[in-house]
Parts: C-alpha cells; structure tokens; sequence
C-alpha cells in the first residue's frame, strides 16, 4: 500500500474514533454542572455544620441532600436563564392588573364594597371589559370560591354575571366561570378545596373570598404562612393568578389587613388594593404594588342594581366639594381680616384660621398661599382683602 493510502486510510479510522466520542459540553452545560458539583462537594462540610447547630431539626419537609441539591441548582438565577414571561391577564388603563404566577389582595372594612369589586372582575374577564378593568386575553377561564354567604347569595353572583353576559352566554359562562359556596367547608379543607378546583378546571383566575377562613385564627402565624405558600406554589406551578379578599381591623383609623394572615398577604401579594364607600360610590385604590401602581376605580349601583363606572360623576362631586370648601375657606379668612380691622400678618391669620376649621396650621399657609393674589392681598407684609388701602 502506497504512503498516501496508508495516510488517507489512517484519517478515515480518526474520523470514525472521533464520530464515537461525545459531543463537546456546551458553557451552560459546563456551569450547571460547575453549580451541580458546587452543591454536591460541599455535603461533608454541610453535614457537619448542620449536626452541630441543629439547622435541620425544624425542617419538615424530609427532603433527602440530593432532593434538595436539586432544587437549589433548578432555583439559582443567572444571567442565562430563560424564565417563562407571565401571561397579563386584566389590566386597568393600560397598566397591567392580575398576572399569572402571582397572588393579590383586596382589603376593606366590612361592606364596603370587596365583592362588588370581584363581581366586576369576573364579568371584566368573562364579557372582555367592564367599569375600566379589560381583559388582555380571551377565554379566560375564572374559578369562584365563596366562604362567607349563604349559597343563594353565591349564586346572586352567578346571576348578575349572567345578566351582564345577556342572552346566549349560558353555555360560555358554565364553560369559563365555576363558582363554589364552601361556607360550610372547615379551615382543614378548604386549601385541599383550592387545589383540586384549580386542577379540575385549569383557571387563569381564582378569587378567594375570603381567605381568612382558610386558617383558624388570623393571628395563627404558622397556619397562615402555610396558606400563603401553598398559594405562591399553586399560581407558580398552574400559571394561574389568586386573588384574595380579607377584613382590615376594626378599628376606624387601622387600614391593616387582619392579624398575621393579613400581615404576611401584604408582604407576599404583587398588589394590594382597599375599598372604602363615600355615599354612594366604591371607591378601590392601590394601596400598594411591587411595580406600577394601577389608577383608582370608583363603582356605584344604577337604580336597576347594576354596577357602573362612577369615576366621572365621583370626580365631578369631589372638584364641587373642594370648591365649595374652597370658598367657605376664603370666606371666614376674609371675616377674620375684616375683624382684625383690615389688615392681619400672614402667620396670626393662619393660627386664627386653624382655630376656626380645625385644620392643621401647614394646612391653612398652604390655603393662603394660594389664595394670595386672587382672593387676598399681601400689602406691606399684612394680609388683606383688596389689592391696596381703599
């Protein structure tokens, strides 16, 4: 055989080696197995660290060194990681509302209006829109569960999305709305309740009204963080989104959510929302929100007992309140004035003025201040009601 067939022949068996090893790791494999390693060398140092404090003495979860190295290489986040993007499901003005993979809260004093506010979310998310909250998807599918009123009640909330939907939206609401009264059902069942309704029906949305008898006391620390984990795993594990209603303190002026259920709620929901009534409307704001903070909703019932949109006429009477105020304000400055003889220094008509309304001094500058030129004049470092002594 000739030297060039000898080196071809010989190139040929390379290839064929070379075809039989694995391919060559790519740099994410490479760095989850750097991570992987990470993990598992460190047992020993682990073990011992862990024997002589204790650490796993309170851990109930019996997971194995190995179950939990797996959860730590599939929990860290890097630079490369590729997260699912959540699904917007509602928004208000343009600002997105309820998103998969999150919990949210509505709180308020007894009737103030909490589950108007869900009705109105079910319909939004069922019909497409409704009193300024849009659906950013279609066929959504909504899951009700009712602790709280009798079942004629829970259907009255069937019945108004019904009569919202019109007529022919039977079959769709059956299909896309399931709502359950579990007045009845103990704080025991209720979380095994949740997770089998969300695996049976695969909703986008569950309103939870309301999540206090889901333990059995709100001030049971351990029984309410096992609540609000339960359904962090759920929206995260379901792509779904929970929306939770719960009391605020008795108390007038203590806008808390109830006790420790209430405490953890806020520090885990994405959004926190209150409703409050002011005569005839319900007015929901954003109390607080891990990102853009949705506008307010005002929310009023027709003489028909349908919801509308209240925020024109709301905001109309506020502009007409403030006025009004406004002008009984300028009122009893210019009395005080006149009283004083004409003239009066800026800051003795603020004292007078505050012991007059009852409102706070920085309250009553402010007012002057912008009455000042229009209202009332500031002649030679005296206020008075004309530009010039007359």
């Amino acid at each position: 055989m000739s030297n060039n067939n000898l080196i071809k022949t010989s190139m040929k068996e390379n290839n064929q080696t070379t075809n039989l090893l694995p391919p060559l790791p790519t740099v994410e494999e490479l760095e989850e197995k750097e991570t992987q390693n990470r993990l598992e060398y460190s047992r020993a140092e682990y073990d011992a660290y862990a024997a002589k404090y204790g650490i796993e003495k309170g851990n109930s979860s019996n997971e194995t060194f190995e179950e939990q190295t797996a959860v730590l290489k599939e929990a860290r986040i890097t630079t490369k990681s590729h997260l699912k993007v959540p699904s917007i499901f509602l928004s208000i003005g343009g600002i997105s509302f309820i998103e998969s993979g999150d919990i949210f809260a509505i709180k308020g004093k007894p009737k103030t209006g909490k589950t108007t506010v869900c009705k109105v979310i079910s319909t939004a998310t069922l019909k497409g829109e409704c009193c300024g909250i849009k659906a950013e998807k279609k066929n959504l599918i909504v899951a009700y569960i009712d602790t709280e009123q009798k079942a004629q009640d829970t259907q009255g909330i069937l019945k108004y999305v019904q009569q919202i939907g019109g007529e022919g939206c039977n079959e769709y609401i059956d299909r896309n709305f399931f709502i359950f009264s579990l007045r009845k059902r103990d704080y025991t069942t209720l979380i095994s309740d949740l997770l089998r309704i969300v695996i049976a029906f695969r909703p986008d949305i569950i309103i939870v009204d309301g999540i206090a008898d889901f333990v059995r006391s709100f001030n049971d620390e351990e029984a309410s963080r096992m609540v609000i984990l339960q359904q962090l795993r759920i929206v995260e594990d379901y792509n779904c989104a929970i929306i939770n209603l719960i009391h605020e303190n008795k108390a007038t002026e203590d806008h808390n959510p109830k006790g420790h259920l209430g405490q953890l709620l806020s520090q885990k929901d994405s959004i926190m929302m209150e409703t409050k009534k002011d005569g005839g409307v319900i007015k929901v704001s954003c109390t607080a929100s891990r990102h853009a903070p949705i506008p307010n909703l005002y929310l009023t019932y027709d003489e028909q007992g349908m919801i509308r949109d209240a925020s024109a006429t709301y905001n109309a009477a506020k502009h007409e309140k403030k006025q009004s105020l406004k002008n009984e304000y300028k009122k009893i400055a210019q009395d005080i004035i006149s009283e004083a003889g004409g003239q009066i220094k800026r800051a003795e008509l603020s004292k007078k003025m505050e012991a007059k309304t009852g409102k706070s001094r920085p309250y009553m500058s402010d007012l002057i201040t912008q009455m000042l030129g229009k209202d009332l004049f500031l002649v030679n470092d005296m206020v008075q009601n004309t530009p010039s002594e007359q």
